[in-house]
């Protein structure tokens, strides 16, 4: 396999594909709790969180919302990441807009995923996005932008996971009244079920959180989790198998929990994503 195909496989892999092949979570071995559960959570992400911001980025560019059923965009071009990359090294101002424009729904899927609704998810990938621009002279031939890029979001989300644990002691020592996880975009039963599944991923170790989260929210394949979060493949499917342990424990101790494992979620609905202009 040559190297242009490489990229073209790999942004198929990662969900940058227009959408249309989005992947739709783990499959199971076991109808548990757990997996429903966490089935439901990929729904409120999708439709609270991450469709919302898509319809506000359309909005925004006089993009106007689809009508009847969904028409399936055209095939990506399989060297687009690689031209991408290319203009980059080059230093091409255009190259920087469509990197945000290309690359903007795939970190708003991987910081929610990890970190769950939050208000300041723009800010946080306005981060990822300074970051990106500051490290563009860092850029290799060889470099995958998505893996780049996703490890960009990977370092801000951990960021955010270690301020949120100072938040949480800085609590206890001086009482606040906690931040309702909701918004005009969000349902109550979303808003519930996020508020206590995150709750629960929060007691978990840090690494494992990540690569749990990556891969059981923000459906990335444990290969493509090794890869965002700069680790081997093996390292990543124990931190995975241990954190389904402690998140399976965290499920049984919550009465939320343990109801929307029993429920039956609704199919997530993929994003639906428009082709990237060429550079």
């Amino acid at each position: 396999m040559n190297r242009k195909d490489g990229h073209g496989t790999h942004n198929k892999q990662m969900g940058l594909d227009g959408g249309r092949n989005a992947p739709k979570g783990p499959v199971s071995s076991e109808d548990d709790g757990p997996s429903c559960t966490l089935a439901g959570v990929r729904t409120c992400i999708q439709s609270c969180v991450l469709q919302s911001r898509q319809r506000t980025r359309d909005a925004a560019r006089g993009t106007p919302p689809p009508t009847g059923a969904a028409v399936a965009p055209p095939p990506p071009n399989p060297f687009d990441d690689l031209l991408l990359l290319e203009a980059l090294r080059r230093g091409d101002a255009e190259a920087r807009v469509m990197l945000l424009e290309r690359y903007e729904p795939f970190i708003e899927r991987l910081i929610a995923g990890v970190l769950g609704f939050r208000v300041d998810i723009p800010d946080i990938v306005t981060q990822v996005f300074v970051l990106a621009l500051e490290r563009i002279p860092q850029l290799k031939e060889t470099t995958v932008l998505p893996s780049w890029i996703g490890a960009l979001a990977v370092l801000a989300a951990r960021d955010h996971i270690r301020r949120d644990r100072w938040r949480r002691w800085l609590g206890r020592v001086v009482p606040r009244t906690e931040r309702a996880a909701d918004g005009p975009a969000t349902s109550p039963e979303c808003c519930e079920l996020l508020r206590h599944a995150y709750r629960a991923l929060a007691a978990l170790p840090e690494d494992e959180r990540i690569a749990f989260s990556l891969r059981h929210i923000a459906d990335l394949e444990p290969a493509e989790v090794a890869g965002v979060c700069a680790t081997d493949a093996a390292t990543i499917e124990r931190r995975i198998a241990r954190g389904m342990e402690r998140f399976r424990a965290q499920v049984e101790r919550s009465p939320v929990l343990r109801a929307h494992g029993r429920a039956a979620p609704a199919a997530p609905v993929p994003l639906s994503r428009r082709p990237a202009r060429e550079v």
